[in-house]
């Protein structure tokens, strides 16, 4: 307000000068004037300053409380922002969770899978290894059947070349107690076999070697090649058809009971639950087990069985007829019955030699045609009768005979096939 006041009398004081007043009273009352007027004007200036300091005043008040109020609303705000934002976190925190909790249920679901697959290739390996092994085993299985058909390929040539024949023979193989179609004259194995094969081996030009094995050998030791020629008053079976080719048949026969006559035996019936002899390995065997059924007391010949059956450890006797006949040859207290089968006798040989066995049937067809086969029947059962007969007539001889006398040459009981 002073310094209005001095400016104002300086310009009131410049006015006079410039405006030429010149009294000094004039001038005074003018001064008075224009300070009265300037007063004025200082008033209204200072009112209209206090009412702008008032308004201003209130102004800032009114700032002050729009301020207060602006701070209220920030801060109510920063409580809306502060809600909100938990609000917010809470939510991401659950919807971490969730996710923690669906990345957990994965994480399992992947475990789980990880262990089915584990577990199907762990089985899928296990049936590989086991097919490897299945492999490797048929494999080395194959590898010993190869050398075990090796080995045996060998064995088979050696025993071949062992077992070859000589040049310019053929081998028959039989067992020598069976007359008259095979018994020994001495040292000499004779009987109607022996001349059959002695004609076979004619038409073959080549000259006939005998082995002498027990019965039960001969068919094996034809298969296993140490003979070309089986005869033996061998029965032609299907059995046997299985395992060696037969000749056309060259004589029929059958088997018969061998008893005492006062306790005859005429059928089958007779003699189930009895004790029935024997000998091993022939169709009299088979009979009792199939047509009996039951089992026959073994022997190693008719003869033999006949002994027990005279010693009265067997009931009766079943044999071919031929040997039959021939045991009881001078026997006046035993007999036969009519025959219990009809067999066939023919000449074995090894499988698969069609010429071979052409050239055998061509050979007793022709003996048979000619009757030579019914010549050397009759001759060797004539000759088989008399051994039979020697033998009988040397027996009393033998037990007169001191002991150091010489032995009679033997003569063998003829034998059932």
């Amino acid at each position: 307000m002073k310094k209005c006041m001095i400016a104002l009398t300086a310009a009131i004081s410049a006015s006079l000068i410039l405006s030429g007043c010149g009294d000094a009273d004039s001038a005074a009352q003018k001064t008075d004037g224009i300070i009265s007027g300037a007063k004025s004007a200082v008033e209204s200036v200072a009112d209209k300053a206090a009412e702008a300091a008032e308004a201003a005043k209130d102004g800032i008040a009114d700032a002050a409380e729009a301020a207060k109020e602006a701070a209220g609303a920030v801060a109510d705000k920063a409580v809306e922002v502060k809600d909100a934002v938990a609000e917010k976190v809470a939510e991401v925190k659950e919807a971490v969770a969730d996710k923690t909790e669906e990345a957990k249920e994965a994480a399992a679901e992947a475990k789980d899978a990880a262990a089915e697959k584990a577990a199907e290739v762990k089985e899928a390996a296990a049936e590989k290894a086991e097919e490897v092994k299945a492999e490797a085993v048929d494999a080395a299985a194959a590898v010993a059947d190869k050398a075990e058909a090796a080995v045996a390929a060998v064995a088979a040539a050696a025993t071949a070349a062992v077992n070859a024949p000589a040049a310019g023979t053929i081998r028959m193989i039989t067992e020598a107690t069976f007359p008259p179609y095979e018994f020994r004259q001495g040292k000499e194995v004779v009987g109607i076999d022996v001349e059959i094969c002695k004609a076979i081996a004619k038409a073959l030009g080549k000259e006939l070697k005998i082995e002498d094995v027990e019965f039960d050998s001969v068919l094996p030791s034809l298969i296993a090649g140490k003979a070309e020629l089986a005869a033996a008053g061998i029965t032609v079976t299907e059995d046997r058809k299985m395992q060696v080719d037969f000749s056309v048949p060259y004589v029929r026969t059958g088997i018969v009971f061998i008893f005492a006559k006062d306790k005859p035996f005429e059928k089958a019936d007779d003699a189930k639950g009895k004790k029935i002899g024997v000998q091993n390995g022939t169709t009299s065997a088979d009979f009792v087990r199939e047509t009996l059924g039951q089992e026959p007391d073994m022997f190693d010949s008719p003869a033999s069985a006949f002994a027990a059956l005279k010693a009265g450890k067997v009931d009766a006797v079943i044999a071919d007829i031929d040997p039959a006949k021939a045991v009881i040859k001078g026997q006046d207290g035993y007999d036969i019955s009519d025959l219990l089968t009809v067999e066939e006798y023919a000449v074995a040989i090894k499988k698969g030699q069609p010429e071979l066995l052409a050239t055998i049937n061509k050979v007793i067809e022709g003996m048979k045609d000619s009757g030579e086969l019914d010549k050397i029947t009759d001759e060797w059962t004539a000759k088989a009768d008399a051994a039979a007969a020697a033998e009988e007539a040397a027996k009393p001889a033998e037990e007169a005979k001191p002991a150091d006398a010489p032995a009679a040459a033997p003569v063998v009981a003829p034998v059932e096939k």
